[in-house]
């Protein structure tokens, strides 16, 4: 058995605009749809956010949000790429492991081709508790 995952539900896995770029969310789809974070990015990226800023603001606003309400982030990993071909990523976890190689990183391993030729990057996981990430929130409970 096997599901198709969210990738039909427009923003919910992937988004993109040809005036600012596109992006894609990857991870906990049932927690993902409800956010729309491709969405998100994308907007940032038509405002002419970095991708790699983009899609920080993005995953930092979800676990704000969660936190106000007493929930922990989930796993999620968002990249991105503008019109000018500027590609950046963010996950919400420190460590990926492959399940298939067992090979673990040190965040979410994508792979950017350009050019007929492929580069491996990283978009690396941000820990973030409420404490830490935000204290305010903390301070004041659910």
């Amino acid at each position: 058995r096997g599901r198709c995952g969210y990738f039909p539900v427009r923003c919910a896995g992937s988004d993109a605009d040809d005036t600012g770029g596109a992006a894609a969310a990857t991870g906990e789809g049932d927690r993902i749809v409800q956010f729309a974070p491709a969405f998100q990015v994308v907007q940032l990226l038509k405002q002419g956010v970095a991708p790699q800023a983009a899609c920080e603001k993005v995953l930092s606003n979800i676990a704000m949000r969660l936190a106000t309400v007493g929930q922990q982030m989930f796993s999620v990993a968002l990249v991105s790429v503008n019109v000018a071909g500027d590609v950046g990523g963010v996950g919400s976890f420190q460590i990926w492991t492959d399940h298939v190689t067992g090979k673990s990183y040190d965040g979410f391993p994508y792979v950017v081709w350009r050019d007929g030729a492929t580069t491996q990057h990283i978009a690396r996981g941000v820990a973030m508790t409420t404490a830490e990430a935000f204290p305010r929130v903390a301070a004041a409970g659910p």
